[in-house]
């Protein structure tokens, strides 16, 4: 067939255009994979906690499971070895079996502990100091790796720095929250206990206030008071005397003994924060809803 001079056949011009199409739009990338029930379970529990303080939810992303697994992994094959050397479970060391550059990183940003996934959330939110990590007002993704091993029997890895992407609105964020239920009456050992002086380590659960890491914490005071009004002996920490405080600028106060159960308490707090006094006074229970 002929045509005239500029004309394309139809079924020439329709290829052309297809192929033009195609060429312009490069497919779409690769949706992330689902979650596993496991990441799921580790998710719900941590948004639990943060809207008990009034956060927004967080994500699990996938990318950073894929590297908190990588640590996991490692941590199967030299976490023994490491220990005995004065390493710890963040620690990932080049040139050793499993290392990878992905994994390294995601030890050296995440929370690491040593039983079944949804038990190592709850524990890590019974200290001070771990709780911290979970609680940023900024944090908007998370990472989970989880490996198993002879001892301890697990390795549990959740990514809880890289996240830290979004605004931090509020001057401070409480823990226990406002009018909260259920709250341990005990404090849960830690990687080091933040009371030197609590010789039989039978503190009550942990009362925090979390600020900014930009911000400069002074003249920190603080309360905690029975449903009678008495007053309960507590420790205060505080960055002006304690080093873990300074560095996760929080203030804990945390009662000499177990907190009752079936008890209504009343915290306060008062603390110069960027040169602005600050102050709050809220309660929680140690009841059942």
């Amino acid at each position: 067939m002929r045509l005239a001079p500029g004309r394309l056949a139809p079924a020439l011009f329709l290829s052309m255009l297809a192929a033009a199409s195609l060429a312009e739009d490069p497919p779409p990338p690769p949706k992330p994979r689902a979650l596993t029930d496991i990441e799921k379970k580790v998710l719900d529990k941590v948004n639990s906690y943060r809207k008990a303080a009034g956060l927004k939810d967080v994500s699990m992303d996938v990318e950073l499971s894929g590297a908190c697994q990588k640590h996991a992994d490692y941590l199967v094959t030299n976490y023994t070895r490491q220990k005995s050397e004065g390493k710890t479970g963040v620690d990932e060391i080049e040139g050793r079996a499993g290392f990878t550059k992905e994994g390294q990183k995601a030890g050296l940003s995440s929370a690491v502990h040593y039983v079944e996934p949804v038990l190592s959330v709850e524990e890590l939110m019974g200290t001070f100091g771990n709780r911290v990590a979970f609680l940023q007002a900024n944090l908007e993704r998370i990472g989970l790796g989880v490996a198993n091993g002879s001892n301890p029997a697990w390795y549990v890895v959740i990514d809880t720095r890289s996240g830290l992407t979004g605004a931090w609105a509020d001057p401070f964020v409480l823990y226990p929250g406002d009018k909260q239920m259920n709250v341990p009456p005990l404090m849960k050992p830690g990687s080091q206990n933040p009371i030197p002086a609590d010789k039989d380590g039978r503190a009550g659960f942990p009362i925090t206030v979390c600020f900014k890491r930009s911000d400069t914490i002074a003249n920190a005071k603080g309360t905690l008071k029975d449903a009678k009004g008495k007053e309960v002996a507590i420790w205060l920490v505080a960055p002006e005397t304690s080093a873990e405080a300074k560095e996760l600028r929080t203030i804990g106060i945390i009662a000499q003994d177990p907190l009752d159960r079936g008890v209504t308490y009343t915290a306060w707090f008062e603390a110069d924060v960027n040169g602005a006094k600050l102050s709050k006074t809220w309660t929680f229970s140690t009841g059942k809803k």
